[in-house]
């Protein structure tokens, strides 16, 4: 487990949600789209195979996973991509959050991400 990862209560989240399902043909595509270049966990691969299926900017993606980002990259959806920050402003919530969870943090990581490919 990576030094970083924080652990999700998936039985919490399925009880208070309803989370879409996805087909074992829409994760093989998925994975077929990002060739092996980019490690996701589970739930981020299902989410981002998930969300190929929305109609473009009709969603937001928020996470602090630089895999994830690659793979939003990929899919050409790398500005819709907002950090924990960002999400929070839109409720008036202001917590202390980690470096990784900042606006700052993500538009680094981003122009990282895109300079990998040129």
């Amino acid at each position: 487990m990576r030094r970083d990862y924080v652990p999700v209560d998936a039985g919490g989240i399925r009880s208070a949600l309803r989370p879409k399902s996805i087909s074992d043909r829409q994760r093989s595509e998925f994975q077929s789209l990002l060739a092996n270049m980019v490690d996701l966990d589970p739930g981020e691969s299902d989410l981002l195979a998930y969300a190929r299926t929305l109609p473009a900017g009709t969603y937001l993606l928020c996470s602090p996973d630089r895999s994830a980002l690659h793979a939003a990259r990929i899919m050409g959806v790398l500005d819709q991509v907002i950090s924990l920050e960002e999400l929070l402003e839109g409720t008036g919530a202001d917590p202390p959050l980690r470096r990784q969870y900042t606006k700052k943090w993500l538009a680094r990581e981003k122009v990282k991400v895109r300079l990998e490919v040129l």
